[in-house]
């Protein structure tokens, strides 16, 4: 994600328009027995897809609106298990974004990015961002342009490059080493009050617009 944000902001990509992200996975059914059969009625929005959402205003932006259509239900508990939504975000990019935690596949921020250690790496693409000069594959981080040398147009060739990302250690043990220095005031927080405020909003969004079939506009919250 470190590499994604400095990508973007680079300008090699050009005016970002869209994002198409994915985020599936299959969670076994013990997954929702006891001591943790809360997670029948919390659903895959409230604690997946709040993550993306988090991700995805970090990388281009607060999002400003969203249209969400459920997808249909192979288990019995009243949860929603998925969602294809549409975003709006207030840069004018727009972006498409499909959730589920009932399907077997390895698209996800968890086994892309290798993350959580309890689920097996993938390395596969769960973002793919596309700009007005290129796009890229994230976590892969496969840039593809045709280049300066030649027309952009779909009758050329177009290039791949592959960004190198630096290897980092586990997330979760830099995550606490960051919340140590926040509390002892040597550092300011990655990720604010604000910013974690305004992904429950836009979560609390889709639920809306899910339930009453229409887009939801959404607030920008002040830094």
């Amino acid at each position: 994600m470190i590499a994604t944000k400095r990508l973007l902001t680079s300008g090699r990509l050009g005016r970002i328009i869209a994002i198409n992200g994915v985020w599936a996975l299959c969670k076994p059914s013990s997954y929702f027995d006891p001591p943790t059969e809360w997670r029948r009625s919390a659903g895959v929005i409230a604690i997946n897809l709040i993550h993306d959402i988090d991700i995805l205003q970090h990388l281009l932006g607060p999002v400003v609106r969203v249209h969400a259509e459920p997808a249909p239900k192979q288990r019995t508990h009243p949860a929603e298990e998925g969602a294809a939504v549409v975003l709006r975000f207030a840069s004018g990019a727009i972006g498409t974004f499909l959730l589920s935690d009932a399907l077997p596949t390895p698209f996800n921020f968890e086994a892309g990015t290798g993350e959580n250690p309890t689920i097996p790496r993938t390395g596969l693409d769960f973002y793919r961002v596309f700009g007005s000069e290129g796009c890229v594959s994230v976590p892969d981080m496969r840039v593809w342009s045709y280049g300066r040398s030649v027309e952009k147009s779909w009758l050329e060739v177009i290039t791949e490059e592959r960004d190198e990302v630096e290897e980092m250690r586990v997330p979760f043990e830099l995550q606490a080493e960051h919340l140590v220095r926040v509390v002892r005031g040597q550092e300011d927080p990655v990720c604010s009050g604000v910013d974690g405020l305004s992904a429950v909003l836009v979560s609390e969004a889709v639920k809306r617009s899910m339930d009453s079939g229409l887009p939801v506009d959404i607030e920008v919250l002040a830094s």
